[in-house]
């Protein structure tokens, strides 16, 4: 129940948005220990269609294509 009252608050700027990121981020991560929770998140809530309109969102904002800066663009460099 409380995982489900904290979905709306995730895109919220500010200390409500960062406390609901914060909260939800412990439930998953409780939900790497006991299936119960994970299932629970899986097929009770929202957060998957949430989640998935978000990364959609930031994936659509990404440029359509990159600056080449040279034959070494693509390279690593430590």
């Amino acid at each position: 129940l409380i995982f489900s009252l904290l979905i709306p608050f995730i895109h919220r700027e500010g200390t409500v948005g960062q406390q609901a990121r914060d909260a939800l981020l412990f439930i998953m991560s409780l939900s790497a220990e006991n299936s119960m929770v994970a299932h629970h998140i899986v097929e009770n809530t929202y957060f998957c269609p949430v989640l998935a309109t978000g990364l959609s969102g930031l994936y659509s904002s990404l440029p359509t294509k990159l600056e080449e800066k040279g034959e070494e663009w693509h390279c690593l460099l430590k």
